[in-house]
């Protein structure tokens, strides 16, 4: 008979065959504390121990037991907290609103969910929070300890897709000597994220999300006690950022469709990618400014040395840099929503702009377009490529948006300020002045239930504080900023952060106070003006007859996903939900499944609306014991394609009347 030992030692190498296969990251973590541990290079805080016949961790430091001797029973308990219950160990995917009259009617995100609302609505009153579901399809198991849970958990609940959760190498590394994972997750599709950073598990947990995105409604979970509650703040920070909730489907298609008004005026469009170059942007350091704490805490010093930068200063800025009587040379914006007129209140912008160039995002509102001389203006398309090839670099919000547009203009010193992304000392989110200013976010490090886009506070690496205080909001930007400024910024440039607040990936924090402005050299701000003109009137793309047809060509692909819709309509059963899941997910995949510059726009905008819709509605029908399962799929599939022509017929009406000479 194979000895306890052994069977360990044979669990551990088939465990890490089956690690190495699909995830050989994870794999390598183990095998460097293998070898660090048999070179003396660690020191191991646990010791994995056979008593009771179980496996046991003792502590080292304290000789304190993990499961008290006791793992076992202490698995079968937590095997028994999980249930089938909604409300029950479970993370909410996304936010409901049952009074969304409110909502809807003041919020510009609010406005973007007015074909949600009805689904929401239809599915808040045929079910409750308490409720059963059917079945459980994805799963996450936040700490592992030594992982004999999992085999008991999943014989209960037997999901598809499971995530895994262990900050502590040290400890997973033991419980493959425990738990044949190479069993259990065979057959699954499984994400590991083990000792990873805050950054790497946000962008493992997106993935977790997208896979199969239709069965987020509820994400049932299994916690390990001894482990950090940490990983819960970022899965709950990653749920409230999502794309598809904050910056909803019908917001999405306006986005899209606004550029053709800017096209049909000739507006100047400007082009900007890594390979661009300027010889303004070499020659001369830029600073950045957004609105946050830092902006004003520090605004005499940008007033002292405001002709010794090329300043490039977000829109939401200029109430303050006005007030201090410092002109920017270059003004940015992307924000499409109403709130954002309020930048341009209580001064003569048209007259403060008159020699400042506006580089606005394609979704810019058409009052704050005005503000500037047209001259002056240079729209960038994000995503749209009505003008082929034309797309730029965008960030998650306007200051990190600023920052790749100086990164990609090639200046080789960047000072950024006002980039705080996180909160001031009073809890504040901007600089007085901004259209939020009067916003106050109160520290409570407690762990919440949910979590509010605007309102949870998270603990983050600081740029001169080893923590700062951020929001979710703002850990996006942060987040994006991680993934894509290493992507583009080059060797020989160097970006400081001169921010109290947040620490930006790929920047080098500096104190104002240890700059040698002495040494840097006045710009004649006049002649720069003219420079800056000449060169973005360089970097402009024109919209061709070669760009005219591809936007018949998709107007045609508009029109036959309309004649796939009419036949769904005709052709679809509603007798039984198996029946019907067959031929929505057809729809789906028909809708959300163009690519290319003609069909992908639409195809995001359908998807969108699917991220927030097709979970709802999968989960009514997953409800143990619902009742009338017929007449509920009439009702909510009438609702669902009554927004589904809408989306359409927008489009189409759009572009046509584009099209019209």
């Amino acid at each position: 008979m194979q000895s306890i030992e052994q069977k360990a030692l044979d669990n551990y190498e088939k465990n890490l065959a089956f690690l190495n296969t699909k995830f050989p990251e994870t794999t390598k973590k183990v095998l460097l504390l293998d070898t660090a541990i048999q070179n003396s290079q660690y020191q191991e805080n646990y010791t994995l121990e056979y008593i009771n016949e179980d496996f046991d961790l003792q502590e080292s430091s304290t000789g304190n037991y993990l499961y008290s001797k006791k793992t076992t029973q202490y698995s079968k308990n937590l095997a028994k907290l999980v249930n089938f219950k909604k409300n029950s160990y479970s993370f909410e995917g996304f936010q409901m609103y049952r009074n969304f009259e409110n909502y809807q009617a003041h919020d510009d995100k609010g406005k973007g969910l007015m074909g949600v609302y009805p689904i929401m609505s239809y599915y808040l009153n045929n079910t409750q929070a308490d409720e059963e579901m059917k079945i459980i399809d994805k799963f996450i198991f936040i700490g592992l300890g030594l992982g004999t849970h999992l085999l008991e958990i999943d014989s209960i609940i037997s999901a598809r897709e499971y995530l895994i959760i262990e900050d502590n190498l040290e400890i997973f590394r033991l419980s493959l000597f425990t738990t044949p994972y190479y069993k259990i997750f065979k057959d699954k599709d499984v994400i590991f994220s083990i000792a990873d950073n805050e950054n790497i598990f946000a962008n493992k947990m997106r993935v977790f999300l997208e896979q199969s995105f239709f069965q987020n409604r509820y994400l049932k979970y299994s916690y390990f006690p001894a482990h950090s509650d940490e990983k819960i703040k970022v899965i709950q920070n990653v749920l409230s950022s999502q794309s598809f909730v904050n910056f909803p489907y019908a917001t999405l298609q306006s986005k899209i469709l606004r550029p053709l008004s800017y096209l049909k005026e000739n507006y100047k469009n400007l082009h900007i990618t890594k390979e661009s170059k300027s010889d303004i942007f070499h020659n001369y350091p830029t600073l950045v400014l957004a609105a946050g704490p830092s902006l004003l805490k520090n605004i005499i010093w940008i007033q002292e040395n405001q002709d010794k930068f090329i300043i490039m200063a977000v829109a939401s800025s200029l109430k303050i840099l006005h007030k201090y009587k410092i002109q920017a040379d270059i003004v940015t914006q992307t924000d499409g929503f109403d709130i954002s007129a309020a930048i341009f209140e209580n001064f003569d912008a048209s007259k403060y702009l008159k020699n400042t160039i506006g580089i606005l995002g394609s979704f810019t509102t058409p009052f704050i377009r005005k503000s500037f001389q047209k001259d002056n203006v240079y729209m960038l398309e994000e995503s749209t490529n009505y003008i082929n090839d034309n797309s730029t670099l965008n960030g998650a919000c306007i200051g990190s948006s600023t920052l790749y547009y100086a990164t990609l203009l090639h200046s080789t010193n960047i000072y950024i300020l006002g980039l705080d992304l996180a909160l001031s000392d009073d809890g504040t989110t901007h600089s007085k002045g901004h259209v939020t200013a009067d916003t106050t976010v109160a520290v409570d490090n407690t762990l919440k239930t949910e979590m509010e886009f605007r309102k949870t506070v998270l603990q983050i690496k600081g740029n001169f504080s080893k923590k700062v205080n951020t929001i979710p909001l703002f850990n996006i930007s942060i987040e994006d900023i991680y993934n894509k400024l290493p992507s583009i910024k080059t060797k020989d440039q160097k970006i400081y952060n001169l921010s109290d607040g947040a620490f930006l990936n790929a920047t080098i924090p500096k104190e104002i106070s240890s700059i040698n402005t002495k040494m840097l050299h006045p710009i004649n701000k006049a002649e720069l003006f003219k420079a800056l003109k000449n060169d973005f009137n360089s970097h402009q793309k024109y919209f061709t007859h070669e760009d005219l047809l591809s936007l018949k060509i998709r107007l045609e692909y508009i029109k036959e996903l309309k004649s796939i819709l009419i036949e769904y309509i005709n052709n679809t059963s509603h007798t039984n939900i198996d029946t019907y899941s067959y031929h929505l997910f057809g729809l789906v995949n028909d809708l959300c499944a163009g690519r290319g510059r003609e069909k992908q726009n639409i195809s995001e905008v359908y998807f969108s609306f699917f991220s927030y819709t097709l979970p709802i509605i999968l989960d009514l029908f997953n409800t143990k014991d619902l009742k009338n399962t017929k007449r509920h799929i009439k009702k909510i599939d009438k609702l669902l394609v009554s927004e589904l022509l809408k989306i359409e017929k927008e489009f189409e009406e759009q572009i046509e009347k584009f099209l019209k000479v």
